[in-house]
């Protein structure tokens, strides 16, 4: 054997991660290690999430006060009722035999959906709170061009609505288009070409909107 050939043979030996060489422990652990699981997971997750534009309606602390105590009444006691109807159609306590099993299941089932409408007003009380508080203390300046005007249905306590399609530009963010429906009484005058005072959260693309000013009166 000669000397060049010893050599290699040494070195191969002392580094058998060396590059070019496939040692299957070297593999192994290039597959394993941190930092080809964190490259892993940064090609198989997209870099960004997608945001959608979303028009908030602002949330003062007394409403969201006032909306936290009653979907926690209606969650609490309407889970607690769902939780002694279940006691009942299943153990038959008190007499809850054929019929009266499936009314106790059927007032289960309802029990528990007002529960689940009591949660989900809480959430929603909580979430619209924090991101009001969050568009007041990050938003930016912004306006919205209106775009086209259109008709909305009404709203559930029977308030007129139009729609609007709107572009929002302003700075630390990308203009973009929404389609929002607003109370008329408030937007109603807008048209096509009214620009809107807006507040935008760039990070979350949640904003506000201003009703437009009114138009200046011209001195006789």
């Amino acid at each position: 054997m000669t000397t060049s050939t010893r050599v290699t043979s040494e070195n191969r030996r002392a580094n058998p991660a060396l590059p070019g060489q496939h040692h299957p422990n070297w593999t192994r652990r290039q597959r394993t290690s941190p930092a080809a699981i964190t490259s892993r997971y940064h090609a198989a997750v997209p870099a960004f999430r997608v945001r959608e534009p979303v028009l908030l309606d602002p949330k003062g602390p007394v409403i969201t006060l006032i909306a936290c105590v009653v979907g926690g009444i209606l969650m609490l006691g309407a889970g607690a009722a769902a939780v002694f109807c279940t006691v009942l159609a299943t153990t038959g306590i008190g007499g809850t035999r054929g019929g009266w099993t499936w009314a106790a299941v059927g007032l289960a089932l309802v029990s528990a959906f007002v529960a689940y409408v009591g949660l989900s007003t809480v959430v929603s009380a909580r979430d619209e709170r924090h991101a009001t508080i969050r568009l007041a203390a990050h938003g930016v300046e912004a306006t919205a061009l209106v775009l086209t005007v259109s008709s909305a249905p009404p709203t559930n306590d029977h308030y007129s609505q139009v729609r609007l399609l709107m572009r929002i530009s302003g700075p630390g963010f990308a203009s973009f288009e929404s389609s929002n429906e607003v109370p008329r009484y408030r937007f109603g005058s807008a048209a096509q070409g009214t620009v809107l005072p807006a507040r935008v959260d760039p990070a979350t693309l949640a904003f506000t909107l201003e009703r437009p000013s009114a138009p200046d009166v011209a001195s006789a």
